[in-house]
């Protein structure tokens, strides 16, 4: 595959045993993670010396660093992709020698990530096909949840016709940066290293110039930043590279984004932009996808694992564990009663597109998980009480649905959870609440909203959901306090009145909790 001859390996990150190498190095030198020393050592190490000498360059300029304290701290020390010169200097600086601390798997700069085998996605790919090739499309989003294949779906897009436009680049942006800097990153790569800094107008004379492909992965750091608010018109300055994106040229731009997100803001956008949501493979691509990973079972077997495992990414990241401790057999993850399958990696995966979320999608997710069956709007109304109005959860849930594909809607108009989800959804609303419990018990109170006043542990008038309630929800937090030995502690400050709980649902909480521990 040739992404493109204009992109060489001219960024490096530090590897997983690197990053704790450099660790080691800077507590045996004393140093913090963006100490101005190392910081100034790297900068004498990776740039010409001045006129008049570095000791008055840094008396003049007593803050100016290349590379930068953010490079150094947000970038370098968390294993992201800098560039090559700023690397081997703040390796030289620390200590320790850069070629045993890079991660060498790191795919190159403008190139994509290294996947595994790709299967099916057959009507996607020729949907985007027509649109880059017959339909000149200029911007193309890509966006679905994380792990269900949009990044193998680009990558494949590109190696599909490679022959008629061999002109490709690939920059992941895993960390927010001023447009500015991306801009300067793709003008160098189509310059062929000859250009640092450019323009949106520079950058649309090259795009002019050849047709190219240029894959922004990750988008939703864009988007996830404090300073874009999705529900505004507009991105700043990212959507100023939108609308150039839209101008008259003949390259194209795939978005790959876990958010779906409002760029069409004029008609002619329209007539050059397109989207398309990333789904679950289908059935027969699933069971090729088993196949391939080693996995086996009768057809009702799988299809019920397919039903509760149907990602890509997760499949991947349990096919070792099914195969190791179940010889590739899934009927023992498919038996009555038995618990869906996960691992750290995947709670990492289901917590990332969590964690960015506002605290109405939050509670409304925790809700979902609560209720653990599908809902309808009325019972989610209930749900609410008088805590938020109800367009402002309608419009909450919409966005979950249609632009962060979190929240599911069966034909029935009821609103739940995927499986693996609602598990992972569920233990992070018991370790919260946990946690409050015990800041509370440690006098630590912030004042903050708490889940255990906002969210009734047990809801419904459905016997076997109440029970799976009083199961996963409030015996697991019982459980958890009772492991700190701080249950009984709860309880007697609550009796003499040390604790105050006499908002929301706290008070009923409180009486099933305590009721489960007898």
């Amino acid at each position: 595959m040739h992404y493109t001859d204009r992109t060489m390996k001219t960024t490096k990150r530090l590897s997983v045993d690197g990053r704790a190498q450099v660790e080691q190095a800077r507590n045996q030198k004393g140093w913090a993670q963006d100490d101005p020393r190392w910081l100034r050592s790297a900068t004498e190490l990776a740039n010409p010396e001045p006129v008049g000498g570095w000791k008055d360059f840094f008396l003049s300029n007593p803050e100016v660093y290349s590379p930068s304290r953010s490079t150094l701290k947000n970038r370098f020390l968390k294993q992201r992709n800098i560039r090559h010169e700023s690397f081997v200097a703040l390796c030289q600086a620390i200590g320790v020698r850069w070629e045993e601390v890079f991660d060498g798997d790191n795919p190159a700069e403008g190139e994509p990530p290294q996947l595994k085998p790709f299967f099916g996605r057959n009507t996607a790919l020729k949907h985007l096909s027509d649109w880059v090739e017959q339909e000149n499309c200029r911007l193309i989003l890509l966006h679905g949840r994380a792990g269900i294949g949009k990044t193998a779906i680009a990558d494949r897009l590109v190696r599909n016709i490679q022959k008629k436009r061999q002109n490709s680049i690939w920059l992941s942006l895993e960390t927010v940066i001023p447009l500015a800097e991306l801009v300067n990153q793709i003008i160098e790569i189509l310059s062929e290293r000859q250009v640092k800094q450019g323009n949106l107008e520079d950058l649309i004379c090259y795009l002019r110039q050849e047709s190219y492909l240029i894959i922004l992965d990750q988008w939703e750091t864009i988007l996830e930043n404090s300073s874009l608010n999705r529900y505004r018109s507009g991105y700043e300055d990212y959507q100023s590279l939108l609308d150039c994106i839209g101008k008259n040229h003949q390259s194209c731009f795939i978005i790959i984004s876990r958010e779906k997100f409002q760029c069409l803001k004029s008609s002619q956008m329209e007539k050059v932009a397109n989207s398309l949501e990333v789904t679950g493979l289908n059935y027969q691509e699933d069971r090729e996808f088993l196949a391939a990973e080693g996995l086996t079972g009768t057809e009702e077997e799988l299809q019920q694992f397919i039903e509760i495992y149907n990602n890509p990414l997760i499949l991947q990241l349990i096919a070792d564990r099914v195969r190791t401790v179940h010889g590739g057999k899934v009927a023992p993850l498919v038996a009555k009663d038995v618990s869906i399958l996960t691992n750290s990696d995947i709670v990492k995966v289901i917590k990332d597109e969590f964690e960015p979320l506002g605290t109405l999608e939050k509670s409304i997710i925790y809700w979902l998980a609560i209720w653990r069956s599908p809902i309808s709007i009325e019972q989610l109304e209930f749900s609410f009480g008088d805590n938020f109005s109800m367009s402002s959860v309608t419009e909450s849930l919409n966005f979950l649905i249609n632009q962060r594909s979190f929240v599911k809607v069966n034909p029935q108009l009821e609103y739940y959870l995927e499986p693996v989800t609602l598990k992972e959804i569920t233990n992070l609303f018991v370790r919260n609440v946990v946690k409050e419990l015990i800041d509370l018990v440690d006098n630590k109170n912030d004042r903050s909203p708490k889940l255990i006043e906002s969210h009734l542990f047990i809801i419904g008038d459905d016997k076997d959901v109440s029970n799976e309630q009083i199961r996963r929800i409030v015996r697991s937090i019982a459980e958890k306090l009772l492991k700190h030995n701080l249950l009984s502690v709860l309880q007697e400050k609550t009796k003499n009145q040390k604790i105050c709980f006499d908002q929301g649902y706290s008070l009923n909480n409180l009486k099933v909790l305590f009721q489960s521990s007898k």
